[in-house]
């Protein structure tokens, strides 16, 4: 099985490093110690991420979808997300990974 065929799938994001220049840096949400977050691998090549800050309260309702605007405000400055609506060759291509362990799927 190919390493494209094993990372198919949905999976839970466990570290994540910002390297630049040689040197490593904060998400802009902060430092990725603090982050987590999921990535979806399709199998047309379409690639799904979210991260957000560990720290984020939860909404005063209890609600998943829920929250005031400024508790969705807050929420969204503790998060990124992206998920492009369809393949596209115009994209930048990610950095090569350098080094990985094979986690199993969350699902």
């Amino acid at each position: 099985m190919s390493l494209e065929q094993k990372l198919l799938g949905s999976w839970e994001l466990v570290d994540c490093k910002v390297v630049q220049g040689g040197t490593l840096k904060d998400l802009p949400i902060g430092p990725a110690d603090q982050c987590g977050g999921f990535l979806i691998y399709s199998p047309d090549g379409i690639v799904s991420a979210t991260i957000s800050r560990l720290d984020r309260p939860p909404f005063q309702d209890g609600s998943v979808h829920g929250g005031t605007s400024e508790e969705n405000s807050a929420l969204t400055s503790r998060s990124l997300a992206t998920s492009p609506s369809s393949k596209s060759t115009n994209l930048p291509q990610p950095s090569p990974i350098t080094s990985a362990t094979e986690p199993s799927p969350t699902g």
